[in-house]
């Protein structure tokens, strides 16, 4: 199997790339229920997939594909012959109620139908890059960054309606750039910078009106941030630090994790990471380390869940384990 870290869980079916290949697989069982070939000689290059009713979508170099994800069927596709238009491939994208919004490289956003037609094109200031696009409550959330010199990043983090494109309000920080797309809950959006700059920092934000909940700055990196129904969860790298989500107050940080490919998951009141060599489990309530599942061969480059499973990818493979919550030998 190439590598391109992908794994998304839909109703107990793994969708996975594999180069130029898109599998369909039984989360249960691990059994193929189907295999496409990417439409023309570009590997399926995009980050994530994009989940939408029965449509699959993932972005190559110069178009968006859509799969049927019950049958792998090609859908439609959408070319794009402007490069400014070019989808972003290390950047995030999302699903809209009516269809995408696709982050590229340059300073456009695109909201597409579910059809793939382009709705319209919104853009933004030429000095940010954009990192990523997400949904919220009829809004469009895009993280952006901006290096100005060696010693300085700037973040930036721009909203607009998605019905009309206006524009409503941005959060700016010096306190480098905004890479990863921010997590909500209950009106309140969680986002972490990193980059170039002195101090980083995670922010807590009124998602409607932008203003500022809490804010915490230190020399630490976010590299991703997920959440559980108890903490705000910020992969620094070098650690997992748990998060009050009402107050930004650490609750406890495990160190020597070194992985920045993975996001981490939450099954069962504990926390599953990637260490490249083993996945680290640990006690959400407590930070205590429980237990250590090395790895088959391979570093490991993605983790997702089911409700009695947690999946790792490495490499060349994807290997399912009991949820570690459920074991009956412990």
């Amino acid at each position: 199997m190439i590598a391109d870290p992908l794994i998304l869980n839909l109703n107990d079916t793994l969708f996975n790339s594999g180069g130029q290949d898109l599998f369909a697989i039984d989360a249960n069982s691990g059994d193929e229920f189907w295999k496409v070939q990417a439409v023309d000689s570009f590997s399926l290059g995009g980050r994530v997939f994009i989940s939408s009713g029965s449509q699959l979508v993932n972005n190559q170099r110069k178009r968006t594909i859509a799969w049927d994800k019950k049958t792998g069927t090609f859908l439609w596709e959408t070319i794009y012959n402007d490069r400014y238009d070019e989808p972003r491939l290390t950047g995030n994208h999302s699903s809209t109620p009516n269809g995408y919004a696709i982050a590229t490289n340059s300073n456009r956003v695109l909201i597409l139908d579910k059809y793939g037609n382009v709705t319209y094109t919104k853009k933004l200031d030429r000095r940010f890059r954009i990192s990523g696009v997400s949904y919220y409550q009829n809004r469009i959330y895009v993280n952006q960054s901006n290096t100005v010199h060696g010693a300085l990043e700037e973040g930036r983090i721009t909203v607009f309606d998605l019905q009309t494109g206006d524009s409503l309000w941005a959060y700016d920080t010096q306190n480098d750039g905004f890479f990863e797309q921010p997590v909500f809950e209950d009106g309140v959006l969680f986002a972490g910078t990193r980059g170039n700059s002195e101090l980083s920092e995670v922010i807590a934000l009124d998602a409607n009106s932008g203003n500022l909940i809490w804010k915490k700055v230190s020399k630490v990196w976010t590299y991703t941030i997920t959440m559980s129904e108890k903490y705000l969860y910020i992969n620094t790298y070098a650690s997992i630090n748990a998060i009050d989500k009402e107050s930004g107050d650490l609750i406890w940080s495990v160190g020597n994790m070194h992985s920045a490919a993975c996001t981490p998951v939450i099954l069962g009141g504990y926390v599953y990471n990637s260490t490249y060599g083993s996945v680290r489990i640990i006690d959400e309530n407590t930070g205590e380390i429980v237990h250590r599942e090395p790895t088959k061969g391979g570093s490991i480059w993605g983790l997702t869940t089911s409700s009695d499973k947690v999946y790792f990818q490495t490499s060349w493979a994807i290997f399912a384990y009991q949820a570690w919550h459920l074991r009956k030998d412990l």
